[in-house]
């Protein structure tokens, strides 16, 4: 199995330690994270910090995983992405053994599709996005760079996500709706029309706040 740093130690980080010990796929060496502890929780270590990456590259470990969630603000997790591409880690596909992924779908780099995620034909998912538990992407949905989908929100089918744009637990957002870059959509809440850059909606039907 090829070795495998994660970085960050919150909750995510417990979901994308169970996905990748059931794929059996990749060996964890340990978490990268500022606080240092002993076992997350799931018998893996912090075993250093971001001053420790350029090492433990060079010592052969070329694959890494961000393992910081994002609720509404990828900064950290974008920081991240460049501080380790700098270095040369490559950044593997992740997605949990109970996920529906159609081979016809297209996914980038550093993505996790969690537990019992349905991603469905002709859907494109740029890097870096969470698609977390329960999350639904129908058939030709195209999801930018650094989306999070939090668990068990629906998109039907043609939907566009601009960049870093969060969309919240159990939210609907019905077929052919654009959501523009910068976008926060609330919990629950149902989206029948156009979003625009930058704004926050919720409520059923979705509202700007």
């Amino acid at each position: 199995m090829e070795k495998i740093i994660l970085v960050g130690g919150g909750g995510h980080c417990k979901s994308i330690i169970d996905s990748i010990n059931d794929l059996k796929k990749f060996e964890i060496v340990g978490i990268i994270d500022k606080n240092y502890k002993k076992d997350i929780g799931l018998d893996i270590d912090i075993i250093g910090s971001d001053q420790d990456l350029n090492s433990l590259y060079k010592s052969g470990i070329k694959n890494a995983f961000i393992a910081v969630g994002s609720i509404g603000d990828p900064s950290i997790r974008i920081k991240l992405y460049n501080l380790l591409k700098g270095i040369g880690y490559s950044f593997p596909i992740i997605i949990d053994k109970t996920a529906i992924v159609s081979s016809n779908s297209m996914i980038e780099e550093g993505v996790f599709i969690g537990k019992g995620a349905i991603i469905n034909t002709n859907a494109v998912i740029k890097k870096q996005c969470i698609i977390n538990s329960g999350a639904i992407i129908e058939h030709d949905c195209k999801i930018n760079e650094f989306v999070h989908l939090a668990p068990g929100a629906t998109l039907s089918g043609g939907v566009y996500i601009g960049k870093r744009t969060h969309i919240g637990t159990n939210s609907t957002i019905i077929q052919n709706i654009n959501v523009g870059n910068d976008v926060i959509i609330g919990a629950g809440s149902v989206i029948v029309k156009n979003v625009k850059d930058g704004t926050k909606v919720y409520g059923n039907p979705g509202r700007e706040s």
